[in-house]
């Protein structure tokens, strides 16, 4: 099992931009040093949850201050690109990192950041499709041409660069809904799955789907490799001391990621957006179904239990959960050293 960790770079009161992103570059360096395979950027606009919008630019960075860690984007919301524009990023990034990128996209939940682009996001999945039809196409490096609904590229057409990995990174994709997780299976690609997004009982369900999904497209649910994020937190203080030190911070949390600190003041993710919302976030009920919290014996029976539910080739940890930066990298060495050693073969042991 890869062993990944996921950072949206998050803004908190009383930082400034220019240390958080000190803060995500040492984490990354510290991750590769502990011994992580893959670190994973989500992408956001108009937020304060997350403040990595120019998510290519930061991995090509981080790249370069790095030799062995994957780096990956969790997501790319393709609607929001131009698919050429995007095809360059991809295949240019994928260079100046010697292979180490793994493409996460999807169709994108929240709805400031489509009204802040004037994007309309009942066609997001549509946009998502073409958009993936012309990356494939822009990556053989050879003249073409496309007339869809979305986008014209007129005849004759090359992009240039085109990705060190051949014939192009590793596509992962986010889906929650039937319909996506379908066309993952069909295309050979690898699902995404996050309990900010779903509980652990609801990825459960999509993972059977996607099972039965890679079946009818003629593969084995062994072929579906797919990615899950949860948050985790690593302590031997009783639960109530976990509680009292992690609630303010996951409450700020899910304000920052339903409403607060965006362009609009209102509700700011879709339906397909986070699974628990401010109004109705508990932390009992969050740290029961969404999260992986106490000593190492808990993590490691809960993660042995959802690994047999879901299958996960990629077990990818969000251990911000709004903390500081020093929280965070304790919680990411407690990890390395205490549970990573017992869940690299954990597939092994379990078949």
């Amino acid at each position: 099992m890869k062993m990944s960790l996921v950072t949206p770079i998050p803004w908190t009161t009383g930082t400034t931009y220019t240390q958080v992103y000190r803060e995500a570059i040492e984490q990354v360096r510290y991750a590769e040093e502990l011994g992580f395979d893959c670190v994973w950027f989500t992408e956001h606009h108009f937020a304060t949850h997350g403040i990595n919008p120019s998510v290519f630019s930061f991995i090509g960075y981080v790249a370069g201050v790095t030799k062995r860690i994957h780096l990956g984007t969790a997501v790319a919301v393709v609607p929001l690109y131009h698919p050429l524009r995007l095809a360059e990023d991809v295949a240019t990034v994928d260079i100046v990192s010697n292979g180490r990128l793994e493409l996460g996209i999807g169709s994108g939940y929240r709805q400031d950041e489509f009204k802040g682009f004037r994007v309309a996001q009942e066609e997001s999945r549509a946009m998502l499709l073409e958009g993936v039809e012309i990356l494939q196409r822009a990556w053989t490096g050879g003249p073409f041409g496309y007339h869809g609904k979305y986008h014209i590229v007129p005849e004759g057409t090359v992009v240039r660069p085109t990705p060190l990995q051949k014939p192009h990174p590793p596509i992962w994709v986010a889906g929650v809904s039937p319909q996506t997780l379908e066309w993952v299976a069909r295309q050979g690609y690898r699902w995404m799955g996050a309990t900010t997004t779903a509980s652990f009982a609801q990825l459960g369900r999509l993972r059977t789907h996607f099972d039965q999904a890679l079946l009818k497209a003629g593969r084995t649910p062994a072929d579906g490799e797919s990615y899950v994020h949860f948050p985790i937190f690593i302590s031997d203080k009783p639960q109530a001391d976990i509680k009292r030190e992690l609630e303010p911070a996951l409450t700020w949390l899910a304000k920052a990621v339903s409403t607060g600190g965006t362009i609009y003041q209102q509700r700011a993710s879709s339906t397909q957006g986070p699974s628990i919302p401010l109004q109705q976030f508990n932390f009992d009920a969050y740290q029961e179904h969404s999260a992986v919290v106490g000593d190492v014996d808990f993590c490691l029976e809960k993660i042995t239990a959802c690994w047999k539910q879901l299958r996960f080739a990629h077990m990818t940890c969000a251990f911000g959960l709004g903390l500081p930066h020093t929280a965070t990298m304790k919680n990411m060495e407690k990890f390395a050293r205490y549970l990573m050693p017992s869940l690299r073969n954990l597939e092994t042991k379990l078949q």
